[in-house]
């Protein structure tokens, strides 16, 4: 990637073009007189369009905002590459998250009945107003995973239903307005543009409206650290699946390596191939969302980001080569993490090509390993087989996206869930 790429794609994130975009729809919408408004994409069976809708209704009261339902289907194939595996963990993150939000998930909690569902889709469907609908929909979710059918059947005709042969057509519409808006899965916000997916991102349009001159009313939920544990303790184990080319990867990677000595944890990075080289579709308007979020999650947390050379292919291949070899003779010896944590930045944040010699020995410099090293490392074609490995190992974990984070039995991705992973450490140590 030339440098006026790189340059082009760190202004179109930064906040000069982010600004002046928001300040466009804002202008737009004093001049139509509109209230601020926000899209909210639902689907009956995900447990997190429930958990979102059950915090939504008071954030849309406190801040004054209008709002519009559209209800949607099962995401398509070419944004939901493993969707048995995405629909189980949707169940466990969620339980997960509702328990340290304060809220009661729903039991059992499993796989829902297609034809329940489709009654489910029938009963939201009906025009009602929004508050009302907003509730409606925590209620049917509630029933759909607690698999109470006959409950489900008793609203339906407390409720009404929209005609069942129209159900399906209004889902694809509902699912063309949400790609058309520029996502692709449900439990996702629009507004104004910016799209704002899960509970967990809530916090960043609460953010957005008080820039906006609205008062803070400090609803949206968020996970805490847990507090380090006493000096001298022991230290646990962390594995950490990650991709080079994933900036949640990179994002993930920085943070545990930066909490690893205070919580007293020992990273075990076990790198796999990106998913592209996988075989794995990762459409446009997925993409672009994921590094608009990256660069949001970015700033959060105050790390670089934006300076961006696409390291798919032959620089993966090379920072995979040097990480593997780093961590086989390194006996735990650190340098792989601060490779990784080298390269991830300069692709992330640096424009730094790591397909050039250049660009691979200043990482690997910084992380202790020279030249030689790094031409061995190079040289060596056992990393084949040993990424494969851990692409094999996180499948067995039912987990098939980055970064990826196990501490014994208890497994998530998402580098958001860092709050998650130091408290099952913490749990780990005193069990």
């Amino acid at each position: 990637m030339s440098q006026v790429r790189v340059a082009l794609v760190d202004a179109w994130l930064g906040d000069g073009v982010r600004g002046m975009a928001r300040g466009v729809r804002a202008f737009g919408r004093r001049v139509r007189r509109a209230p601020r408004t926000l899209f909210y994409f639902h689907r009956v069976d995900d447990p997190r369009s429930w958990l979102l809708a059950s915090f939504l209704g008071r954030f849309v009261e406190a801040y004054g905002l209008a709002l519009e339902i559209v209800i949607v289907p099962e995401p398509a194939a070419e944004v939901d590459p493993e969707p048995q595996l995405r629909a189980a963990f949707d169940v466990v993150d969620t339980r997960r998250l509702a328990s340290a939000y304060g809220v009661s998930f729903p039991e059992p909690g499993l796989e829902t009945v297609g034809a329940r569902v489709r009654m489910a889709n029938a009963i939201v469907l009906t025009v009602r107003p929004a508050r009302e609908r907003l509730e409606l929909l925590v209620r049917v979710s509630e029933l759909l995973a607690s698999r109470s059918g006959d409950a489900l059947a008793t609203l339906a005709d407390q409720k009404g239903t929209f005609p069942g042969q129209d159900v399906r057509s209004a889902l694809e519409r509902g699912y063309a307005l949400l790609r058309k808006h520029g996502h692709f899965q449900s439990a996702s916000i629009e507004y104004e543009g910016e799209f704002y997916p899960g509970l967990e991102r809530l916090h960043h349009l609460e953010r957005r409206l008080v820039a906006e001159g609205l008062p803070d009313q400090a609803i949206a939920p968020r996970l805490d650290l847990p507090d380090p544990p006493p000096v001298g303790a022991s230290l646990v184990p962390v594995e950490v699946f990650f991709s080079f080319r994933s900036p949640y990867s990179y994002i993930g990677v920085e943070r545990i390596a930066s909490l690893a000595d205070a919580h007293g944890l020992r990273l075990v990075l076990r790198p796999v191939l990106p998913m592209v080289m996988r075989g794995l579709a990762v459409p446009t308007d997925k993409r672009l969302y994921i590094v608009r979020d990256a660069k949001r999650e970015a700033t959060l947390h105050g790390l670089p980001f934006g300076r961006i050379v696409d390291p798919v292919g032959l620089g993966a291949e090379r920072c995979l080569a040097v990480a593997i070899l780093a961590a086989r003779e390194g006996d735990g010896d650190g340098k792989d993490v601060a490779f990784a944590r080298a390269a991830l930045r300069r692709i992330w944040s640096e424009g730094v090509d790591m397909t050039t010699d250049a660009g691979l020995a200043a990482a690997a410099g910084e992380a202790g390993l020279d030249a030689s090293f790094v031409a061995r490392a190079i040289a060596d074609q056992s990393w084949k087989d040993a990424v494969e490995k851990n692409r094999e190992a996180m499948y067995e974990l039912e987990s098939w996206g980055v970064p990826t984070f196990r501490v014994g039995d208890f497994v998530t991705w998402g580098q958001d869930r860092l709050p998650l992973v130091l408290a099952a450490a913490a749990r780990t140590r005193t069990a």
